[in-house]
């Protein structure tokens, strides 16, 4: 019935005696730069202008702020929340779309 599944068993008797609890161990790492709340403020504003750019954000954050965040990490957190996708394609002249569907029709198999 628990075939393969006595080391799972095993990993939670050992945390809840680690722990006292089922809880969570403390992470390691580094702790993120930003909160939730910048986090929303953020994600709020690159919504409301799309044209802004990373600089223009982290400006906005951080006047007021004791803690200055970085552009890098507005980046980042915007990449996490799905606001900033990398550069888009450059649109193709009519020539180069014939070109291609020249190309495209003779290396057609």
């Amino acid at each position: 019935l628990f075939q393969g599944r006595t080391s799972r068993v095993s990993y939670t008797i050992k945390r809840h005696l680690e722990t006292g609890g089922n809880s969570d161990r403390k992470m390691s790492g580094r702790p993120k730069a930003t909160t939730e709340s910048e986090d929303k403020f953020l994600k709020v504003n690159s919504l409301r202008d799309r044209l802004l750019t990373g600089q223009q954000l982290q400006a906005q954050l951080n006047t007021g702020q004791r803690k200055q965040v970085s552009v890098s990490a507005v980046k980042r957190r915007l990449r996490t929340l799905d606001r900033l996708s990398g550069s888009k394609k450059a649109l193709l002249r009519l020539q180069n779309k014939k070109k291609r569907l020249a190309w495209a029709m003779k290396h057609r198999q």
